[in-house]
């Protein structure tokens, strides 16, 4: 990892549109694989029988760096996205909050310690 890499992460990250990112098949098909290459969420695609050796090469290749060199990396890319996780995960921690709490919740958790299907015929729908 090299500082060149930092630069071509961000960049990289940085062409990823959710857009792009929602077209993608949940299932796994090699048309996904070069689609989200297309659009810079991976950054190459590996036949399945080769995966294990490229994974390991690359390993190899980051243990032999200086630990300073990948510790500094590392900030450098964290550093980036910081600010915008801690702001996703506290927006998450309220939404949490609020649907821990609703009647959907209470009927799911009821349902489980009851070993029984949940049943939601009773609870009124939620308009937002």
């Amino acid at each position: 990892a090299t500082l060149f890499d930092v630069v071509e992460f961000r960049l990289t990250d940085s062409r990823v549109r959710l857009g792009a990112i929602d077209q993608l098949e949940p299932k796994s098909t090699h048309d996904d694989a070069d689609q989200a290459h297309e659009i810079g969420l991976v950054n190459a695609i590996h036949a399945p029988q080769d995966l294990l050796s490229y994974a390991e090469t690359r390993a190899r290749k980051l243990a032999s760096l200086p630990q300073a060199s990948l510790a500094a990396t590392k900030a450098l890319m964290k550093s980036a996205s910081a600010p915008l996780v801690a702001e996703t995960m506290q927006a998450e921690l309220l939404h949490f909050n609020e649907l821990v709490a609703a009647p959907v919740a209470k009927e799911i958790f009821a349902a489980f310690l009851e070993k029984r299907a949940p049943d939601f015929s009773a609870i009124a729908p939620r308009h937002p």
